[in-house]
């Protein structure tokens, strides 16, 4: 009995050591990847993709609490918000010009198309 005690407190004592090798592994690897990120570059690549602008315009609402400061966000949010629709009618208003162009030079390119045709 004495030597199945005396098993079980040495696997204690590596698993132990094997747990402090672990934890100061993870130290490491968290301080080299913290010295890495650049956080301006970061910041920037964030807000390059919708998402992330997305999500760092609700950061930037839950820390604007009911202030003056929400107010203004709320405001400025508004006007992004109409500038994008408006955006999005001028864009819609010239995609059926550029469809109707498009389709009154087709029937002259296909007569052209007909009579080379014809010709050879």
């Amino acid at each position: 009995m004495n030597n199945r005690q005396e098993l079980l407190a040495l696997r204690r004592e590596v698993l132990v050591a094997r747990s402090s090798l672990q934890r100061l592994k993870i130290g490491r690897d968290v301080d080299a990847l913290r010295e890495s990120l650049n956080w301006p570059r970061a910041l920037r690549a964030a807000a390059s993709t919708p998402q992330g602008r997305s999500l760092l315009f609700g950061v930037l609402l839950l820390a604007a609490g009911s202030g003056r400061l929400a107010r203004m966000v709320r405001m400025a949010a508004g006007v992004l918000a109409v500038a994008k629709l408006g955006a999005m009618l001028l864009h819609a208003a010239k995609a059926p010009a550029a469809v109707a162009q498009d389709a009154r030079s087709e029937p002259t390119s296909a007569a052209s198309s007909h009579s080379s045709v014809a010709t050879s």
